[in-house]
């Protein structure tokens, strides 16, 4: 039993303590282990109550990934709730560093806590469209008055034990000794005593808040919520406890719920799970927007940079930029500046291409055209050492396969996709030989992990994964509009993702006619019909920043627009590649997710990528705006293989290449298959 949990029995007290084991916490071992000490400790005639501790970490994490995608295997998490909050001696446990999900769950399924002052707390479970434990959200209604407990599970990030309005849910909170501590309030406790719910304190104020918090919500887990909360004020626990449930049974088997507990398992096995204090060394070749971006970034998560310029001045123009940055968020109350000036230390320069040889990983930013790539890959590549990881990402996202023959030796192409100024993860593509040496890729992921950045790895070809994704999106878009339908009703449809005639317009319209051209067509591929972006381009409307496609401010397209998607539409009506059809808002999603489904299939089907998870959570980082759509395969496994099949068979498109039946659908179909989902690696 000495595996999973550790056990001690002294002055009337037995000690549960939980082994932080990454990647096993509260898994169903751990879980039989803990429900067997918690029996003998109810049996023991020594014991009069029970205290549940456990190594930094322990109750930091959720129970497995696996379990909560799939159904439990018993026992259930929730039997171990329900098992301490009905255990008939007095359970308290004792809390220090991370308390997330599960391990806050079974805390408050206790009958009381100590708490270290240096504790975070976080309970996630809205998040992915359920409600917490009965358990533990009858002791948050019980304790907090409405506004904390709705401030505290709405919130996104780990909030400091010490807040005020968390005060009630703790016994004690103390600088040292929790164990200690939590022993005597063990001791002392009072199984029998009753408490007023928080609500009974002041109902009208309590009540007010739940429907000022009920006025604007349309999420589902949200009115389950504020539905629980004033039940708790009226039902007894154990009628509580049945209601609460029984509102996340139905929750649970919603397909919003299903799409959120995906995605969120798709951002957890991605993600990498803390930034470690060993933070690495990065090198950056060049001071271009990006180069400005990753010193940002990477100097926030603790890394140092080394800066080689390639024009004259640049590294003095980045280093302003960097303290410019830091310095607005020194004045917004979002950074110190004894972090900033810690972060501005590790940005250095480097003197000459010599210096190279002693860089630990090394990043391309600064190639000025195609032409000059090449030449300064060869010229990098000569001066790094031969182990040292390079990463090339001038214009790789289109044309890494293109440029193959730089991608030599320990290189590698990157793509890293920003918003705000921020980056949210990265493409990583290797030559075939790469990409067959795990080792290799290791070390070209793990120092980027480390600074706290998900990786996605694929082979090299032209158009990375995301940019294949990107070009099926706008197509399957383009085929609803030549159609008839419009602009208006094709963004009504897609509702919760980016306007796709937005993307085209904020990016130039030349762009998807060559992607469509570089990645899909061969030389014996007609370019027919052609591609909406070629009509506005020829029309004079660029996009970007120069010609606009759209009014000030607006979903309406210029007249200009308006007339050249007219002519385009005209022109494949008249030369029979499309006939005018009526679409509703579903044939609209149905025709666009088709097209990303069938483009995500081969890249599975071809190696280029080898997780369709890992493709669902590229297509919804880059195209959803709201949670709760998954992903291309798994909107197309929640809406029926079968049905997928059916529409791929009668769908007559414009472009053959975007509705490419997948290999793999017809035995999926007969064997009852189903696309992996995201496993922690």
């Amino acid at each position: 039993m000495a595996e999973f949990i550790q056990t001690n029995v002294g002055n009337g007290v037995a000690l549960i303590s939980l082994r932080y084991l990454p990647g096993a916490v509260f898994c169903v071992e751990q879980r039989r282990e803990f429900l067997d000490a918690l029996r003998d400790g109810q049996s023991n005639n020594e014991v009069e109550a029970l205290v549940i501790s456990g190594e930094i970490g322990a109750f930091g994490a959720d129970y497995p990934l696996e379990e909560r995608l799939s159904g439990d295997q018993a026992p259930t998490f929730a039997q171990l709730c329900t098992a301490i909050r009905t255990s008939r001696k007095p359970v308290v446990t004792a809390l220090r560093g991370p308390v997330y999900d599960a391990g806050f769950e079974l805390a408050l399924s206790a009958h009381a806590r100590v708490v270290h002052q240096g504790a975070s707390l976080r309970l996630s479970r809205l998040q992915s469209g359920r409600l917490p434990s009965p358990e533990a959200l009858h002791t948050l209604a019980r304790e907090l008055d409405a506004e904390s407990c709705l401030h505290l599970l709405n919130a996104t990030i780990p909030m400091p034990a010490t807040l005020p309005g968390l005060a009630p849910l703790f016994a004690q909170i103390v600088r040292q000794n929790t164990v200690g501590h939590a022993a005597e309030v063990a001791r002392d406790y009072d199984l029998y005593a009753t408490e007023p719910m928080a609500g009974h304190l002041d109902p009208l104020a309590y009540q007010q808040t739940l429907e000022t918090a009920r006025a604007p919500i349309n999420a589902p887990e949200q009115t389950a919520l504020i539905d629980a909360l004033e039940a708790a004020q009226l039902l007894p626990e154990t009628a509580f406890l049945e209601f609460v449930a029984e509102r996340d049974a139905v929750l649970a088997a919603s397909p919003r719920s299903r799409a959120l507990a995906y995605e969120r398992g798709c951002d957890e096995a991605l993600m990498p799970n803390s930034r470690t204090k060993n933070a690495p060394r990065f090198t950056l070749i060049g001071t271009n927007a990006l180069a400005h971006i990753l010193t940002f970034n990477l100097l926030d998560t603790g890394a140092s940079i080394d800066i080689l310029e390639l024009e004259d001045g640049g590294y003095d123009a980045l280093r302003a930029s960097i303290q410019g940055r830091f310095s607005q968020r020194i004045k917004r109350g979002s950074l110190t500046s004894s972090h900033a000036e810690a972060a501005m230390s590790r940005l250095k320069s480097l003197p000459s291409f010599e210096a190279l040889a002693a860089a630990e990983y090394a990043i391309e930013c600064g190639a000025q055209s195609p032409e000059d790539l090449p030449a300064l890959a060869r010229s990098l590549r000569q001066a790094l050492a031969d182990e040292t990881p390079l990463l090339i990402t001038s214009g790789m996202r289109h044309s890494a396969g293109h440029f193959a023959s730089s991608l030599i030796g320990n290189t590698a192409a990157a793509y890293f996709h920003v918003h705000s100024d921020r980056i949210l993860f990265s493409e990583l593509a290797f030559t075939e030989g790469l990409q067959e040496s795990l080792a290799t890729a290791w070390a070209f992921q793990a120092p980027l992990e480390k600074a706290g950045l998900a990786v996605l790895v694929q082979k090299a070809q032209d158009g990375l994964c995301s940019a294949r994704l990107l070009t099926a999106y706008v197509h399957g878009a383009e085929e609803c509009l030549a159609r008839g339908a419009s602009v208006a009703k094709v963004n009504a449809a897609l509702a919760g993702f980016i306007p796709p005639l937005h993307i085209q317009n904020a990016e130039g319209f030349g762009l998807q006619p060559f992607r469509i051209r570089s990645f899909f067509m061969t030389e014996d591929t007609h370019d027919n019909p052609p591609a909406l972006g070629g009509y506005f381009h020829s029309s004079g409307i660029d996009g970007r920043n120069k010609t606009q496609a759209f009014e000030p401010d607006s979903q309406h397209l210029v007249p200009k627009a308006a007339e050249a998607l007219e002519r385009w539409r005209q022109q494949l009506l008249q030369d029979g590649s499309v006939a005018e059809t009526t679409l509703s808002p579903a044939d609209i999603r149905q025709i666009v997710n088709a097209s990303l489904y069938c483009v995500s299939a081969q890249l599975l089907e071809t190696g280029i990528m080898t997780s369709p998870w890992k493709l669902d959570f590229l297509s919804r980082s880059m195209l959803a705006r709201q949670p709760a759509y998954g992903g291309p395969f798994f909107w197309a496994q929640a809406g029926g293989l079968l049905a997928m099949r059916t529409f791929l068979r009668s769908f007559k498109p414009l472009r053959a290449e975007f509705f490419v039946m997948p290999d793999r659908l017809d035995d999926m179909i007969k064997t009852g298959g189903h696309y992996a989902p995201p496993s922690l690696p």
